[in-house]
């Protein structure tokens, strides 16, 4: 490949001599911002940057090259222009004069960031980090080129919006994602549309993580806030902030998802909440999920769904609800109704019941019509029988003999395997099932060994709220003896076993390229997955020739994550 024919808008190669790029139409010689790096600079001897993808108050991102891997990827520099100014073409950055203080400590939060980015490179729904140093006066984030589009291009593209179906297929994974990020104390507070991606594999992609200040306004830096998914405490910079204000971002995208409207912007709604329900605006929406999201987009705080393992639940719970059209919808700073139970078998056993014990008290006024007791007078040993008595003693005699189980009582859960548990209608009916995994040595996967209501408590007539702890099976993994394998079979064996790794690079002309050549833990030690750890995987890459290029991969910036 000659790099000298990169197009600077696309990083594909241009046929030689050519000005302007057939594949994206960017022409050589085409204006830039001054207060960015000019095409064709090159970063730590390795990147070559080209044209601004986006900018905002922390910083921009550039397209670029990777000479030494040969790829394309994206850096984020960090360039706050209400701090900082750079002449035009020249690549260092200075502190605007007052400012330095800032200006530092907010550059190593952007650093800061970048090293808890690193260890959410084992997920697959977010982009990974490659890189980051220093240089410039600045600092850098290197990170991986994912090809596809934006999810607003995605749904333009679908007619506006998606379907509950399609919905839930595609954002499940990224929920689930989302709640290991928050484990890692990553608030990403810019979640939307713009800001997720769906690659080549129609699989959903998080991107443009920032420092806080970038998305808080009336911080020290100019705030970028998606209008309609930036949550009402953003607009405040004393309001506090926290997973509740990720729950509220990722419900307003999937409501726009469902309904094809953006939602209204959360400063508007302050004064006058006017939010229209999800399954308004779209009666195909079951009204259980609507609510779902009415109750993650509550404008305090207090009254949102806090997290992202919550809104999981909520809405693994309605996926295979049923609901009559007359159950109430909830505004979004309301607690969505619980669920009233449906139970048609028991209506009409209760039904059976109450006409068998009229029959049976008709009857009896007959007998003693027709053959009067010669003890009237004499006083009764027992209480006297009334129809509602008949009533409930048939109806339970009825249900003792059907095949109709905890239809009045809890049943035992533990030792259920929890997929069957949430797929059977009959639970998901009368009970609210809420579901915690937790390592656990003596169950197997997916096995309930906890329940927080006993067997054969009664049952409300609003559904019983029961937390089930589910194992996640034993926190201690074997390692895997990966050496000399396929490094993409590396990686997803350890995602598999849930052991977060780390891959470093070797440029030599030896060993077997793209293939696992030494681990940094030996193969057959028990890992305690539980805690924050990582094995390193050796790769050698065959040595580039590239003139003028080190051959050197700087590797100083991965630090110890333990």
């Amino acid at each position: 490949m000659n790099i000298d024919n990169l197009c600077m808008g696309c990083m594909r190669e241009k046929s030689e001599g050519a000005v302007k790029c057939l594949k994206c139409g960017y022409v050589d010689g085409s204006p830039y911002l001054p207060s960015y790096l000019a095409p064709k600079t090159v970063l730590k001897e390795r990147y070559l940057v080209g044209k601004v993808l986006s900018y905002n108050g922390s910083g921009a991102t550039y397209i670029a090259f990777d000479m030494i891997m040969k790829c394309k990827v994206k850096i984020r520099e960090y360039m706050p222009e209400n701090l900082a100014s750079r002449d035009k073409g020249d690549p260092q950055i200075k502190a605007t004069a007052g400012s330095e203080i800032q200006y530092k400590s907010l550059k190593m939060d952007f650093m800061d960031l970048a090293r808890h980015l690193v260890k959410l490179n084992s997920l697959s729904e977010v982009e990974h980090v490659n890189d980051m140093f220093e240089e410039n006066n600045t600092a850098y984030i290197v990170y991986e080129f994912v090809e596809g589009m934006t999810l607003a291009e995605f749904l333009k593209k679908n007619g506006g919006y998606i379907s509950w179906e399609d919905t839930k297929q595609l954002f499940m994974p990224l929920l689930s994602c989302m709640s290991a990020i928050h484990t890692s104390e990553i608030i990403h507070r810019g979640i939307s549309p713009e800001t997720i991606l769906v690659d080549r594999s129609g699989n959903l992609k998080l991107t443009a993580f920032d420092i806080a200040p970038s998305r808080t306004a009336r911080s020290e830096l100019v705030a970028q806030l998606y209008a309609g998914y930036a949550a009402p405490e953003q607009y405040a910079s004393s309001a506090w902030q926290g997973t509740f204000t990720d729950v509220y971002a990722l419900a307003a995208t999937i409501y726009r998802s469902l309904t094809g409207t953006m939602p209204i912007e959360a400063i508007s709604r302050v004064s006058s909440d006017n939010l229209v329900s999800a399954s308004a605006l779209n009666s195909s929406i079951p009204k259980n999920v609507s609510n779902a999201l009415a109750s993650a987009m509550a404008l305090s705080p207090e009254k949102r769904t806090e997290t992202v393992s919550m809104l999981i639940s909520q809405l693994s719970e309605v996926m295979d609800f049923g609901q009559t059209a007359d159950e109430p919808e909830v505004n979004a700073n309301e607690e969505a109704p619980k669920k009233k139970m449906k139970a048609s078998t028991r209506y009409a056993l209760i039904a059976a019941g109450i006409s068998l014990g009229v029959l049976v008290v008709i009857f009896i006024i007959l007998m003693l019509v027709l053959f009067p007791s010669d003890n009237k007078d004499k006083p009764s040993s027992s209480a006297p029988i009334t129809s509602s008595d008949m009533a409930s003693s048939d109806a339970e005699s009825e249900l003792a003999s059907s095949d109709v189980h905890y239809l009045y009582s809890v049943p035992n859960f533990v030792t259920k395997n929890i997929e069957p548990v949430l797929n059977d209608k009959d639970y998901t009916d009368k009970f609210k099932l809420t579901v915690e995994y937790e390592y656990n040595e003596e169950y197997a996967e997916q096995i309930v060994f906890e329940q927080s209501v006993e067997q054969g408590t009664p049952i409300s007539e609003n559904g019983t709220e029961i937390i089930l702890k589910v194992s996640r099976g034993s926190k201690y993994r074997t390692l895997p003896d990966l050496v000399g394998k396929n490094i993409d079979y590396a990686k997803d064996t350890l995602y598999e076993k849930f052991i977060r790794y780390e891959v470093e690079t070797e440029i030599g002309n030896y060993g077997d390229p793209k293939k696992v050549s030494a681990m940094s833990i030996e193969p057959g030690t028990i890992i305690d997955i539980s805690q924050v750890h990582s094995v390193t995987l050796y790769v050698y890459e065959e040595l580039p020739e590239i003139e003028n290029i080190s051959s050197e991969v700087d590797s100083s910036w991965v630090e110890d994550l333990e």
